[in-house]
């Protein structure tokens, strides 16, 4: 048989078969020449109904493709065996690091009190190998999720900023108010978006985001209470209120 793939489709009892559909290398159901293959052959992979298939870089004309080979900025040549392309899973694997995560007045808020988070985002620049060919990498920070430690959680395309010490229980767009007092532990989650630049060509878009999350920290959310005194805690170290009592 040759080496394009060839599938069914059922009708609408699920039983019968139609005429063959031919699905070419090109095609984005296959993206690659398919080829049938026992499932333990070498570089077999799984099609979405089970069948196994041998994926084999092609041509349009079912031909192998032809080397490419990639100029430097210095005027050398380097010659791959196929394009270089950065995949999702060589973006995430770079080790992007993820954004510091900053609580106003940390460790210490208020129940019910607007509690301020936000994130210092930066973008990330790699220089790789893939193939001896060099290529660039850069991480754009996105989108964020803010993780407040209680159950909720934020998701924004906006970092947040700081207020400032003199500032209060102020509603930004990625604060928080926690409902119960208690010790809990805020992240932010940094989701990226990638480009890439093989031998110092145009960049390219990663097809899918890396993400990076930073270590959790710990805020204490505490009660207020208020009460009527007649002295201060100099004055009488033990009235209400006073350290110790």
């Amino acid at each position: 048989m040759d080496e394009d793939v060839y599938r069914y489709s059922s009708n609408s009892l699920g039983a019968s078969k139609s005429s063959p559909v031919h699905v070419p290398c090109s095609s984005p159901d296959a993206s690659r020449n398919l080829v049938l293959a026992p499932p333990d052959a070498p570089g077999v992979q799984q099609g979405k109904f089970g069948q196994t298939y041998l994926c084999l870089p092609k041509t349009p004309d079912g031909q192998a493709a032809d080397p490419i080979e990639y100029t430097l900025p210095d005027g050398q040549t380097v010659t791959a065996p196929e394009p270089i392309i950065v995949t999702t899973e060589d973006f995430q694997n770079l080790g992007i690091l993820p954004s510091e995560a900053h609580q106003e007045r940390a460790p210490h808020t208020l129940k019910n009190y607007n509690t301020n988070f936000w994130a210092s985002p930066q973008e990330q620049t790699f220089d790789i190998e893939m193939g001896g060919v060099p290529v660039q990498v850069r991480a754009i920070p996105s989108s964020y999720t803010f993780t407040y430690g209680d159950g909720q959680t934020l998701n924004t395309t906006n970092p947040g900023y700081q207020l400032g010490e003199d500032v209060w229980d102020q509603e930004t767009p990625t604060s928080h108010k926690y409902a119960e007092p208690g010790d809990f532990n805020y992240s932010v989650t940094t989701y990226y978006r990638g480009e890439f630049s093989v031998a110092g060509g145009p960049w390219q878009v990663i097809d899918g985001t890396g993400e990076a999350t930073s270590q959790p920290q710990l805020i204490r959310v505490w009660r207020v209470k208020a009460g009527l005194v007649a002295d201060d805690c100099a004055t009488n170290p033990s009235s209400w209120g006073c350290p110790g009592q």
